[in-house]
């Protein structure tokens, strides 16, 4: 019998990337899907803000208010923005900390500039898992996984905006600009979907 392919280690976090968020998803109706999603936010969720206790200085303890992700800042609301040569997804708030909003989405930007995939070195879908799909569950795997590519391969830089911080996103193949401009639309409802819901502490780690 063959042996189970193991995980490429930047697929998690590239799912990770393309939700940008580092929050919570809603259970979704496709198999398979919550799982994944659920893992990769626990492998790269943003770290908690922990305060020292007042009543025990030496012990730590996360802020109930401290936001753990960009969306959970109040206020905030994403927008894809389509640029000259790049796309990009603005965060910005009306009412709540904008120095706190530039830091978790600075978060996110700093994983992809570290893990930065080369175009044409993203492992393929596995053809014996797409043969055991159905013709719509291969569809959705392909296009995820081209939504992964896109996102992985592109030049990701972080930019202050007056009332929050600006991911841009240049593709690595001046082509495919309007195919990463939908990208950062589908990311954009996505998030706006989710809401403001962080991963739970034990989802952290």
């Amino acid at each position: 019998m063959r042996a189970p392919r193991a995980p490429h280690p930047l697929s998690r976090l590239v799912v990770a990337l393309l939700l940008l968020s580092g929050c919570e998803p809603k259970p979704a109706g496709e198999p398979g899907r919550a799982a994944v999603v659920a893992e990769a936010s626990r492998a790269h969720a943003a770290p908690s803000m922990a305060a020292p206790s007042a009543e025990a200085p030496s012990a730590a303890a996360p802020s109930v208010d401290a936001p753990r992700c960009p969306m959970a800042v109040a206020g905030t609301t994403p927008r894809a923005v389509r640029l000259d040569g790049a796309a990009a997804i603005d965060f910005v708030t009306t009412h709540g900390d904008v120095a706190e909003l530039r830091r978790q989405v600075e978060k996110k930007v700093k994983v992809h500039q570290a893990h930065h995939v080369e175009p044409g070195t993203l492992p393929p879908l596995d053809p014996e898992q797409l043969a055991s799909m159905s013709p719509a569950q291969r569809r959705a795997a392909e296009q995820r996984w081209d939504h992964r590519r896109l996102i992985a391969t592109a030049t990701v830089e972080g930019e202050a905006l007056e009332q929050g911080m600006r991911v841009k996103l240049t593709p690595a193949e001046p082509r495919e600009l309007g195919a990463l401009y939908a990208v950062a639309q589908h990311i954009t409802q996505k998030l706006l979907d989710f809401g403001p819901r962080c991963p739970a502490e034990d989802e952290e780690h």
